[in-house]
């Protein structure tokens, strides 16, 4: 019985994941390559959970150049279905930077913790 469950939830979750295309993030349902991203820049500082103090300095774009500006959230999900909602109040202090292994991880400047710091970016949807 045990093993009838796991493997439907098994099913079920490789069903509903969002597929990954490499060196590409989707957005709003449109894949859009990080090759074609325009690129600067940037810097700042973020804050870990015990207060520690992280220096950023990368290159990205920010997080409105990418989903556009007519939304009142943008929600940011990780390969793993993790995902962190920004407003568009906060969208100014939005970025995702190109890690080294040229995938994509949000950042957002001025959060208290690093918990909206979603590494593995595929999917971004502007509501």
């Amino acid at each position: 019985m045990l093993i009838l469950l796991t493997a439907a939830l098994a099913v079920i979750h490789l069903t509903t994941r969002t597929p990954e295309l490499a060196g590409a993030v989707i957005v709003n349902g449109e894949a859009v390559m990080i090759d074609d991203l325009s690129l600067s820049s940037v810097r700042g500082t973020v804050v870990n959970g015990k207060g520690e103090k992280i220096a950023i300095d990368a290159q990205g774009v920010p997080l409105g150049d990418v989903c556009g500006t007519a939304f009142t959230s943008v929600s940011v999900t990780a390969s793993d279905e993790y995902h962190a909602e920004v407003s568009s109040g906060e969208i100014q202090n939005a970025y995702l930077i190109i890690k080294d292994d040229n995938s994509l991880q949000l950042i957002v400047f001025g959060d208290e913790n690093l918990k909206r710091c979603v590494k593995n970016v595929v999917r971004i949807d502007a509501e």
